[in-house]
């Protein structure tokens, strides 16, 4: 067997030496092989033809066979631009996630942390595509940082080796344990594996090619990435270290996921898509290392790879008697998607997941460009179909609908996009940005705009919720982070500020600083207690046609991105994320904010009823009306956000409240926190104030005692306070 390419042309040629008549020679050929022979003389299928796993085997005559496949002429980029609907939300999205990238990831395995920097690895590309080359360096950095771990003596989490008994470079962790990432120790799934890395590590090349000849502590990164290269799509037969193709099996059509600890199996392949995307990633190494002839190799170790989809990708419509078709079994094709093909067996089903979302999933994911020719329209319209009640069932997880949604965009790019518009997550070999962009980047011949012209966006800013059907105002504070609808007056709500986030919306406490989570299970209230952003603090917010928020304007609803529920109203008040449908949702009013009047700068303050001055005194600071005039008086000094804080100006210690309103304020904190903050608001008009301490919503007021404590649930209970400036 060898192979001759002539530009986007690939030939595999198979010549058997014959003793006797080279012309009267028979083989018997495969589905696979039918689609790509050229000129084949065939004997009648009845002569000699049998049923195997793969579907028929029919007989041809000679002894050589030349099987043509057209190659990828696609590499990093889409063959398109994104469509112009799109572009802006695609690099919304993209500022987003690059921002949000952070520290980088630290590599434990192979597998998942591969999927997750290959999914870093296309925001660059999909930056540059976009003309966005300020957001590439960051994701760079990022990924330079993490794939040096595995070059790091001293980075021990996850080490690769040498494995000299097959030549393979290996999880050192998994070379005694066939359980350790997937068995890769033991040469499975290797393809799947360093697909991913090289991905990553060609897009580090492309956009900074020195990098390549840089010494990483034990190579250069150009040798580093070649081993795996050699370890999954070796071109030479004089390689001493690693074999041929390891995973490929040329006549079967496909590769072969597992190695050499298969429970004694037989060789099995679930993701052909993941097979695909190994041999891409030998494509981008050689694009950027200017090697023709392994760019050529990988080309069409993908090509032959995509042509294989005919046994994972079934025909309901087929003939029964079309023999250039697999599995004749009505039953089977109705099936739509095939989960692993083996060497005895087929069937749609997989090792790890039952669901049909699952089994379509796996074939389909990871999505990049280079998969375009692979999502036929037939098959992405007949899987979509088949898996569709699956996809209604909020249950069903986002990672599996996300790259459903974008193989089905392309036959029909805008219903793929609508459907994209419910998606709070992606899985982690995928993103926002990349769901948006390859939608956005399919063929569009009815030339309509891609992006829905019913998706409005949501009102930016910062509100108080209002429940349309109590008129109770949303309240959370440090002390009770949980939304609660059982405020009153507005100046008791929260002030929540509304922000983008990929797939949705999220709402941070203005005061608090902390971003709304939804519980998965829905048994418990939304809460401001989170101090980053992931899956559960995002939420879909909707307005409401059928009801109006009153004096307030529209009424919305809102979705938990956690668990797909509706927003409920307990019967305590509390925000419950466990609406089954969109009827049972609370509707809220989103109204103006609630706004302090609190003073910044140096004031004394004087209790009114009493007429005394507060002071905070030597022992525990305490906060108490005792001083006759303002000369004995403790100067408070009002700062922070809105002045929502105080200190001593003496000790230049923060006055604090607690939680449960029983002991008296102090000055005993070295900066502001959550007891810290307190909300100023006038009380009549003879120039006097009331405070409320933020941690338990109460207000202050002047026990017997004359000291100052936060127990006062209602506004008539308040003490009130006259604020005189300090000269």
């Amino acid at each position: 067997m060898n192979f001759d390419f002539d530009g986007d042309v690939g030939t595999v040629t198979y010549t058997w030496n014959v003793i006797g008549a080279p012309s009267q020679f028979i083989h018997l050929s495969w589905p696979h092989h039918r689609k790509a022979l050229e000129a084949p003389r065939y004997l009648p299928p009845s002569a000699l033809s049998y049923l195997t796993v793969k579907g028929w085997m029919v007989p041809v005559l000679g002894p050589t066979w030349r099987l043509v496949y057209h190659l990828p002429a696609i590499d990093f980029h889409a063959p398109r631009s994104p469509e112009e609907s799109c572009a802006q939300e695609v690099i919304r999205g993209l500022e987003y996630e690059v921002a949000a990238l952070g520290s980088s990831s630290e590599p434990g395995d192979f597998y998942f942390w591969g999927g997750a920097i290959a999914a870093v690895s296309r925001l660059a590309l999909i930056a540059e595509h976009l003309g966005r080359g300020d957001l590439i360096p960051g994701v760079v950095d990022y990924l330079k940082a993490s794939l040096h771990c595995w070059t790091d003596a001293d980075y021990t989490r996850v080490q690769a080796a040498y494995e000299t008994n097959w030549g393979a470079v290996i999880s050192k962790a998994g070379a005694t344990n066939p359980h350790v990432d997937f068995g890769n120790g033991f040469m499975n799934d290797h393809h799947f594996h360093y697909g991913y890395l090289l991905c990553a590590g060609a897009t580090i090349a492309k956009f900074d090619p020195t990098w390549l000849e840089e010494h990483n502590g034990s190579c250069t990164n150009r040798d580093f990435l070649s081993w795996f290269v050699r370890d999954i799509a070796n071109p030479s037969r004089e390689d001493a270290y690693f074999p041929v193709t390891r995973h490929r099996d040329w006549f079967a059509g496909h590769s072969w996921a597992s190695g050499i600890a298969n429970g004694a199996g037989d060789r099995d392949q679930e993701s052909l898509t993941e097979a695909i995307n190994g041999y891409y990633g030998c494509l981008l190494y050689a694009t950027v290392t200017k090697n023709e002839p392994l760019r050529n190799l990988a080309r069409l170790l993908i090509a032959t790879e995509q042509a294989a989809a005919i046994y994972w990708h079934l025909d309901p419509t087929a003939r029964k008697d079309d023999i250039d078709e697999p599995y004749p079994e009505q039953g089977l094709r109705n099936l739509v998607t095939i989960g692993n093909v083996m060497q005895w067996q087929a069937g749609a089903w997989l090792f790890w997941g039952s669901q049909k979302a699952q089994i379509a999933a796996i074939q389909i994911l990871p999505v990049t460009p280079v998969n375009e020719p692979y999502y036929s329209a037939r098959w992405v319209g007949d899987m979509l179909r088949y898996v569709q009640h699956e996809l209604d069932d909020p249950a069903i997880g986002d990672e599996w609908k996300s790259v459903i949604y974008l193989a089905y965009a392309n036959h029909d790019p805008q219903r793929a996009m609508e459907l994209s518009q419910g998606l709070t997550s992606w899985g982690s070999g995928n993103s926002y940005s990349n769901q948006l962009y390859f939608i956005a980047t399919r063929p569009n011949p009815s030339g309509r705009p891609i992006w829905p012209r019913a998706s409005a966006g949501f009102p930016e800013g910062t509100f108080a919720l209002r429940c349309v059907s109590t008129g109770k105002f949303v309240s959370s504070r440090a002390g009770r982070p949980e939304l609660v609808a059982d405020a009153d007056i507005r100046a008791q709500a929260a002030a929540l500020t509304t922000a983008f986030a990929p797939g949705g919306v999220t709402l941070r406490h203005a005061l608090t600083k902390q971003f709304v989570t939804a519980d998965i299970s829905g048994e418990h209230a939304l809460s401001a207690a989170r101090e980053k952003v992931a899956a559960w603090e995002v939420f879909k917010l909707g307005r409401v046609h059928d009801i109006a928020g009153g004096d307030d304007g529209e009424a919305y609803v809102l979705m938990a991105g956690s668990n797909k529920r509706y927003v409920c109203v307990g019967a305590s008040g509390a925000l419950m994320p466990c609406g089954e449908a969109r009827s049972a949702a609370a509707r809220f009013a989103l109204t103006s904010p609630p706004e302090a009047q609190n003073p910044t700068g140096d004031y004394f303050l004087q209790d009114a009823a009493s007429g005394l001055w507060v002071t905070s005194d030597s022992v525990g600071a305490r906060l108490a009306a005792s001083a006759k005039s303002v000369t004995e008086a403790t100067r408070f000094n009002w700062t922070g956000p809105g002045g929502m804080a105080f200190s001593s100006s003496a000790t230049g210690q923060f006055i604090t409240a607690d939680p449960q309103g029983c002991a008296v304020l102090s000055a005993a904190r070295d900066v502001p926190l959550a007891w810290e903050h307190f909300w100023v608001d006038e009380a009549g008009e003879d120039g006097c104030f009331t405070i409320r301490a933020l941690v338990n919503e109460c207000f202050v007021q002047t026990n017997s005692q004359r000291e100052l404590v936060n127990s006062a649930s209602r506004p008539g209970d308040a003490g009130r306070y006259r604020f005189v400036a300090a000269s």
